[in-house]
């Protein structure tokens, strides 16, 4: 499960991002509070964490023509 959420981020954002460029400007990576602290226990939390730290790659890229 792990691969195939990152896997699909991924993809979908550089599927999403030269469209994005023309259009709504707007690239929203959904995460939740596992991507922030460490829960006990669960894989669940490395792939909230990949989220996090994922986001941050097409924001910056994002940012050069002016959108988030």
């Amino acid at each position: 499960m792990f691969y195939i959420h990152i896997l699909s981020a991924l993809h979908t954002a550089r599927a999403a991002l030269p469209y994005l460029q023309k259009t709504t400007k707007q690239y929203i990576v959904t995460g939740s509070a596992a991507g922030h602290r460490h829960i006990k226990g669960s894989n669940y939390v490395s792939t909230k964490w990949f989220s996090h730290g994922f986001a941050g790659n097409p924001a910056k890229e994002m940012a050069e023509w002016g959108s988030r």
